[in-house]
C-alpha cells in the first residue's frame, strides 16, 4: 500500500486536503482542485467542470449518492485525471491558502 502526504489549504476558513489536478475529456482539458477523500470511490465535480470540459452531464449514468448532509443525484462519466504537483509536504500539519496558489481553480487548458 502507497502513502502520501497532502499539505492542507486553507479554502473559507476551512482546512482541507486539496491537489491541483487535470481533468481530461475526449479533446477538453481543465485544470482544477479535488478533495483527497482517501475512502471514496468516485470524485463529484461541480456542473462548471462539465461545461469547461464540453461534457453533457445528462448523458452520464445517474447515480443517487448520500452525502453527509443529504442525498444527491449525480450523473457518472468516466474521465482521465493527472495528479499535476503536490506541495512539500512535512510531518506537521501545513496550512496554505488557496489563491497563493499559481493557477486558478478552474480552467479550460485545450
Amino acid at each position: 500500500m502507497s502513502r502520501y502526504r497532502f499539505s492542507y489549504l486553507t479554502l473559507r476558513g476551512k482546512h482541507h486536503p486539496l491537489i491541483p489536478i487535470k481533468l481530461y475529456y475526449e479533446d477538453s482539458a481543465v485544470r482544477t482542485y479535488a478533495l483527497v477523500d482517501s475512502g471514496s470511490t468516485l470524485s463529484v465535480f461541480r456542473a462548471e467542470i462539465a461545461d469547461s470540459l464540453e461534457l453533457k452531464l445528462e448523458d452520464g449514468e445517474k447515480v443517487a449518492l448520500q452525502s453527509a448532509n443529504a442525498p444527491l443525484m449525480v450523473y457518472a462519466h468516466r474521465l482521465r485525471a493527472e495528479v499535476e504537483r503536490i506541495l512539500r509536504a512535512s510531518s506537521r500539519f501545513h496550512e496554505r491558502p488557496l489563491n497563493e496558489l499559481q493557477h486558478p481553480r478552474q480552467r479550460r487548458i485545450l
